[in-house]
């Protein structure tokens, strides 16, 4: 195994640049996400948030609808920030799938929350299942942990659940088995939230809402990662030789610029659709936000193959195999294994 540079100089140039340009659309995201009120003077959200029909027992609902999306675009930030830092670490390579995949379900979440052409009524509906959704898990993990029930959801749910049948919605509880101790199943309004992959799907659809696949690739692939899937990290081996024993290979793991490409532009696609609804929702002038964004994009664009071709000469890294992309193309080696051709 080669030395570790712990400053990042194994790591090309342009996924350092790269890194470098995704650290300031974090920044900039930040920059627009004013906790205080996030809605400009004559908004959607502004309009939305002098609303007080919807106030009750779970609170001022509108209010609540406008402060959701500083601690959401917050979480995302970081999630960027996470990324750009892990690729100057030259010994990571799956952890960069784990960290894009909360960046894009945070996007995803707020792309949906705010689809312009809903009403007021809708929107509250769906923000207030996204509590709904947190308060059972917050119930589930006390229970888990031996604390029994927590009374402070229970407050919680019997104020959403007064005041959604107040306002006319149903309340719904997804049935099951019965749980053990103080655990819950799901509580919803109406209808129950959008499956992760729905919401994905939605964030990379084409503008007329035609779904590509590219929400459903997107999920599998950062869901093998997460839960440590041999197939997830079959998606970064460079080259296979064979080995001593017949059902193995020799892998070289690494991150070609293509793969690079795919994580770093899944983030920043889903950032730019999600970034322009809160434009056009809030208020907010993004002119400069966008300016960053699409330049980051700029430095990816040249690495997205459509087909993969095996290089015939050495990567542009020393350190390991040849890629399948074409070696013009920076690639980053991690290191070589045994891998079960099975």
């Amino acid at each position: 195994m080669p030395p570790v540079d712990p400053h990042g100089q194994d790591v090309p140039p342009e996924f350092r640049r790269a890194a470098k340009l995704l650290r300031k659309v974090a920044l900039a995201t930040l920059d627009l996400t004013d906790a205080a009120r996030p809605a400009r003077p004559g908004s959607v959200a502004e309009h939305e948030t002098a609303d007080e029909s919807f106030d009750g027992a779970w609170g001022r609902a509108t209010f609540q609808l406008e402060h959701e999306v500083p601690p959401r675009l917050m979480a995302t930030a970081d999630h960027m920030t996470a990324l750009a830092a892990l690729t100057l670490e030259p010994r990571v390579i799956l952890a960069m799938a784990s960290v894009v995949r909360p960046c894009l379900e945070n996007l995803a979440i707020v792309f949906w929350l705010y689809e312009p052409g809903i009403d007021t009524r809708e929107r509250v509906r769906r923000r207030m299942n996204l509590r709904l959704s947190a308060l059972v898990e917050q119930q589930n993990i006390s229970a888990a942990t031996g604390n029994g029930k927590d009374a402070g959801v229970a407050r919680s749910l019997l104020a959403i659940r007064s005041s959604a049948q107040q306002h006319g919605y149903t309340w719904k509880v997804r049935r099951g088995r019965p749980l053990p101790n103080a655990m819950l199943h799901d509580r919803f309004l109406d209808e129950q939230m959008p499956t992760q992959r729905r919401l994905l799907s939605e964030l990379f659809a084409d503008s007329d809402g035609t779904d590509q696949g590219l929400g459903k690739l997107l999920q599998h692939l950062t869901s093998s990662v997460l839960h440590g899937h041999l197939h997830g990290t079959a998606a970064f081996i460079l080259d296979t030789e064979p080995s001593s024993i017949a059902e193995v290979a020799t892998a070289g793991i690494g991150l070609d610029a293509s793969r690079f490409a795919q994580l770093y532009g899944a983030v920043l696609v889903g950032a730019v659709s999600t970034m322009a609804r809160c434009g056009q929702h809030f208020g907010w002038e993004l002119g400069p936000w966008m300016a960053t964004a699409h330049q980051t994009m700029s430095t990816l664009t040249p690495w997205i193959e459509t087909r993969p071709q095996r290089s015939r000469r050495p990567a542009a890294r020393p350190s390991g195999g040849s890629s399948f992309f074409a070696p013009a193309h920076p690639t980053r080696p991690l290191d070589r294994g045994e891998y079960d051709r099975s």
